[in-house]
């Protein structure tokens, strides 16, 4: 199965860099994604049994867990780039008012600046 015809394709501007977008196909695509979805679960649970066999402490535990959450956030992360799709098609979108936001964050943080915590 390929990519629906409902989501935009991004075609290359030049023949330089024209490399096909990443499909896979597969003959249960939900199987798939269940399968890929349910990895994230599989590293982190594998991160938190780590550290529960060797027996480290609370702060060695945590990194352990915290490094293979990153681990499965970096594989979600590399099958979105390998699809070669806008963020907009994962649900990522830009703030409408973000240059607000982003004026009003910065002037609260300029007022906080002289401010010492006793």
């Amino acid at each position: 199965m390929t990519a629906p015809a409902s989501l935009p394709i991004q075609t290359p501007s030049t023949a330089s860099d024209a490399r096909p977008l990443a499909a896979w196909r597969v003959r249960w695509p939900w199987v798939a994604a269940v399968g890929v979805g349910l990895g994230g679960l599989v590293l982190t649970a594998a991160g938190s049994a780590v550290g529960v066999i060797a027996a480290l402490g609370t702060d060695a535990a945590t990194f352990v867990l915290a490094g293979f959450a990153a681990a499965s956030a970096l594989v979600g992360v590399a099958i979105m780039v390998a699809s070669r799709r806008p963020l907009a098609t994962y649900g990522f979108r830009t703030p409408l008012h973000l240059p607000t936001a982003r004026g009003a964050a910065q002037s609260a943080a300029g007022r906080c600046r002289g401010v010492r915590n006793p």
